[in-house]
């Protein structure tokens, strides 16, 4: 429960990062992005000292480094998966027909089209190509 109040606390603090679509409100953003990324950054720099730790002897100190390699072995393989799921996209959308002409195509391309409408909506949510 404590780590949701912190999440929340910070993102108070620091403020939305999501695109409004108006200037003034964007550059704000783009504000609240920066300290975003330099919190994140710096927080994953804290993990990776405190893994560091992970073959140390002392029981305390190894579970520890062990718990916070974890964390950033989670963190890789989330960044691992979007990248998987970004070359399926890929390869969806170089076997698809841009202007079926013939029925059995154009039913082929709308599938395409569908499964790749999923991955943008439910999985990569605005990723970046």
């Amino acid at each position: 429960m404590r780590i949701y109040n912190i999440y929340d606390f910070i993102r108070n603090i620091i403020g939305s990062i999501d695109p409004y679509g108006s200037q003034g409100i964007d550059k704000e953003r783009l504000n609240n992005l920066e300290e975003h990324m330099e919190l994140t950054y710096n927080l994953v720099l804290d993990l990776r000292h405190t893994a560091s730790y992970k073959d140390r002897p002392e029981s305390s100190m190894k579970m520890l480094g062990q718990k916070a390699d974890e964390a950033l072995k989670e963190i890789r393989q989330e960044d691992e998966l979007f990248k998987k799921i970004k070359k399926l996209r890929e390869m969806i959308y170089g076997e698809d027909i841009p202007h079926p002409t013939v029925p059995e195509y154009r039913e082929l391309h709308d599938k395409m089209l569908k499964f790749l409408k999923f991955i943008d909506d439910e999985i990569l949510k605005g990723e970046d190509e």
